[in-house]
């Protein structure tokens, strides 16, 4: 979720607290489930490991990218260390050497 912040003041006077949908940017109620601007679902239940795209409960596959929704990319091991990084790591996280 984004920074929570005063939002606009509803009909009676009170603030509502918002934060910014992940996916369009627009300021939503905070306790939104869903974006009411672009749909986007605000309740990450997980994400896919290829794109990040959020998926839905009980997804096989990713709405976005078609990738096993169980898929996990491989670890990468620093050539210099030995160290695990993050997939997608261009730095060593240990030795900060270029990970090739």
């Amino acid at each position: 979720f984004g920074s929570v912040g005063q939002g606009s003041k509803g009909s009676r006077g009170a603030s509502v607290d918002t934060s910014k949908c992940q996916e369009c940017g627009m300021e939503i109620p905070v306790n939104a489930k869903f974006c009411p601007f672009c749909g986007h679902q605000q309740v990450v239940l997980g994400r896919c490991s290829r794109c990040g795209k959020n998926l839905p409960l009980n997804a096989r596959f990713c709405p976005r990218c078609g990738s096993p929704a169980g898929e996990r990319p491989a670890p990468l091991f620093c050539s210099k260390c030995g160290a695990e990084n993050l997939p997608g790591a261009l730095f060593c996280n240990q030795c900060g050497e270029k990970i090739s």
